[in-house]
């Protein structure tokens, strides 16, 4: 039974990855998410906060709390890797602007498969990681599907709007289903994790990481 499960929540997450990158390609233009990255001083504090302040700050963290190898990893591992796939989703919740979310997801996407295998290993003594293995997955499942859904929109502006509202909704189905199926795998070790530190450790990190809104928003 496990196993079904855990299958079900990988191809759950696979799912909501190419119907989140497809919906917002049909939603937005390639000059639309393009335009903010013209602006080099919104790039330049970008760049900085992501992938310098940030990473810092979580290392201080690891070594103020004294954490455990594991959860010091995953707090890096989050650090070094600020381009998360949800970002234009959540923007788009919370009617942002999704095209500046959207190209700055693309920009940290980029510098999160240079930076990683670089900084990573030298951060964590013993860890390895496949630069073309994380490169493959940002492409396929990620800039492939974003770039397939700004070519149909551009080509057939009438089929947007149709295929749009069926990715979002498959797109927000396998969220849901992942968020129940992590929280059906993980809840004993949540509970677990009081009285290592490591909760207290995310919520100073996610406090701190408020920096990151010294990036200016893009009108």
């Amino acid at each position: 039974m496990n196993e079904l499960l855990s299958y079900i929540s990988r191809r759950a997450v696979l799912t909501f990855l190419v119907a989140s990158m497809l919906e917002v390609g049909l939603t937005l233009t390639l000059a639309k998410v393009l335009a903010p990255l013209k602006n080099m001083r919104l790039i330049a504090l970008s760049i900085t906060a992501n992938f310098l302040v940030v990473p810092l700050l979580a290392l201080c963290v690891t070594k103020a709390v004294r954490l455990e190898e594991p959860f010091a990893t995953g707090l890096l591992l989050l650090a070094l890797a600020p381009g998360a796939p949800f970002i234009p989703k959540v923007v788009q919740i919370a009617r942002g602007n999704l095209a500046f979310a959207t190209g700055l997801m693309v920009l940290l996407m980029v510098g999160t498969a240079i930076d990683l295998p670089l900084l990573l290993p030298r951060m964590i003594v013993g860890v390895e990681i496949d630069a073309w293995q994380i490169e493959q997955s940002l492409f396929l499942l990620m800039l492939l599907p974003l770039f397939i859904g700004l070519t149909v929109h551009a080509e057939f502006p009438w089929l947007p709007a149709r295929l749009r509202s069926s990715m979002g909704f498959i797109a927000n189905v396998s969220a849901l289903v992942v968020l129940v199926l992590i929280l059906a795998f993980n809840l004993q070790s949540v509970l677990k994790l009081f009285g290592t530190g490591a909760i207290f450790a995310g919520l100073v990190f996610r406090r701190s990481v408020g920096i990151r809104r010294l990036a200016p928003r893009w009108p």
